[in-house]
């Protein structure tokens, strides 16, 4: 009897098997292949345009680029790192520059830099 419940359970099993993969068989799109498909969408994505970056602005010929460096300062045992900027020449001859911000590299404190430039 146990035979018998095991291999009646065994073509239920097989019929379920292979209904399932004729089911899937069958649900497969007609027309072109997946491949075909895939390298069609390969070819649209390289034909397409690449995004343009802005133009970046140049410098104006009255702003000169400071490096960052090391300057002595009055009340201060060691030297302190102002780091790089800009500095604006006005036609009259004047520089401007931006507020600095000095760094003591023993302490790691920032100081503000009053009319100094490096």
């Amino acid at each position: 009897m146990e035979a018998a419940v095991t291999l009646q359970t065994r073509r239920r099993f097989f019929r379920a098997v292979s209904g399932c993969l004729l089911a899937g068989a069958l649900s497969v799109p007609l027309g072109p292949t997946t491949t075909g498909r895939a390298v069609d969408q390969m070819n649209s994505s390289s034909m397409r345009g690449v995004p343009v970056p802005p133009i970046p602005a140049a410098p104006r010929a009255s702003q000169v680029w400071v490096p960052g460096a090391y300057v002595p300062v009055p009340g201060q045992a060691e030297q302190v790192f102002v780091p790089g900027h800009w500095r604006t020449i006005t036609s009259e001859g004047q520089v401007i520059l931006p507020p600095l911000q000095g760094t003591v590299p023993s302490t790691g404190a920032t100081d503000p830099l009053q009319g100094q430039a490096p």
